[in-house]
């Protein structure tokens, strides 16, 4: 599994959960994280819309 995290451009920081700790989902593949953001799943984490970059965490190949 990859583990992602995600950088709100509006917000210029890693979206945060709840307690206020960096937000960590894992996928299968980028793609998979791709779909996620999509599909609407940042919203519940106050994510602005204005732009979003992954952030993998445990693959050296990724962009």
């Amino acid at each position: 599994m990859l583990k992602f995290s995600f950088i709100d451009e509006g917000l210029k920081d890693f979206i945060r959960d709840d307690e206020g700790e960096v937000l960590v989902k894992e996928f299968t593949t980028w793609t998979d994280a791709d779909e996620f953001i999509m599909d609407g799943g940042l919203e519940e984490y106050g994510w602005t819309d204005q732009g979003t970059r992954k952030h993998c965490w445990n693959d050296p190949d990724g962009d």
